[in-house]
């Protein structure tokens, strides 16, 4: 009877391989549902952005990031909460200057008056860490809010904007300075241009959709690899007579 059931549980590892690819598949369709795509095969478009950005073949131009010139309006935080005295597991992110998770430390709830814009970047002063903020949010201490001037901030926009300051701040020793806003405003990043001379806006949304799809087609190609070799096992396994066996929850209860 017990064999029977093992044998039942077991059905072939073509039941668990099924399984892996209907996750697969269904992981594939989140992915794309989140990014707002039908696949992950580039466009022309998009292959020659990405073609012209790897070949350095674009016009660009050097902005400050503030400043009456600058890319964005700097403005400090609309109140600083302590980490210590406040309670987590609210409504709204509490970003500090944590360079993992975001900046979001946790979730907390305030006074609603002082919750810094969405979609602005938020910057930690002694730490150069900056992140992309689609949601209000409250702030600890030293943390700068960036809103960019020219239009509403994307998360394409803003992940391509990330990554020159980034670039930008790596030549600053960890620690070295606070970087007040005079600072910030002076320092400049690179961005690319049109034929009139204004950010080419198209050119961005375009490379920034390829590296979106190509990072969807590794995450995929990555599960495709699990799926092959738990196919090749299974063959191997099936060639030798071996009985391959699921351990069914009742059984792996009793593991460890």
């Amino acid at each position: 009877r017990k064999a029977a059931k093992r044998k039942a549980e077991a059905e072939d590892l073509n039941d668990i391989l099924c399984e892996l690819e209907k996750e697969r598949n269904k992981k594939l369709e989140n992915y794309l549902c989140v990014s707002g795509f039908d696949n992950c095969n580039l466009s022309a478009e998009e292959k020659y952005a990405l073609y012209q950005f790897q070949n350095n073949l674009f016009k660009k131009r050097r902005y400050k990031i503030g400043g009456e010139t600058g890319l964005f309006e700097l403005t400090t935080t609309k109140k600083k909460f302590n980490a210590n005295s406040v309670t987590f597991n609210g409504t709204h992110p509490y970003v500090a200057r944590s360079s993992v998770n975001n900046g979001i430390r946790g979730h907390i709830d305030q006074d609603p008056a002082f919750l810094n814009e969405a979609n602005t970047i938020s910057f930690g002063q002694d730490t150069a860490t900056m992140f992309f903020q689609e949601k209000p949010y409250f702030t600890g201490d030293k943390i700068k809010v960036l809103k960019y001037k020219d239009r509403p901030l994307t998360s394409r926009l803003a992940c391509y904007l990330i990554a020159n300051m980034r670039k930008a701040f790596s030549s600053f020793s960890w620690g070295q300075t606070s970087f007040n806003e005079d600072i910030l405003n002076n320092v400049e990043i690179t961005m690319p241009v049109t034929e009139k001379g204004d950010i080419d806006y198209l050119f961005i949304d375009l490379f920034m959709r390829a590296q979106e799809k190509l990072s969807i087609k590794d995450v995929v190609d990555w599960k495709d690899k699990i799926i092959s070799v738990t196919k090749k096992v299974y063959n191997i396994l099936k060639e030798k007579g071996v009985d391959v066996v699921y351990l069914g929850d009742e059984e792996n209860d009793n593991v460890g």
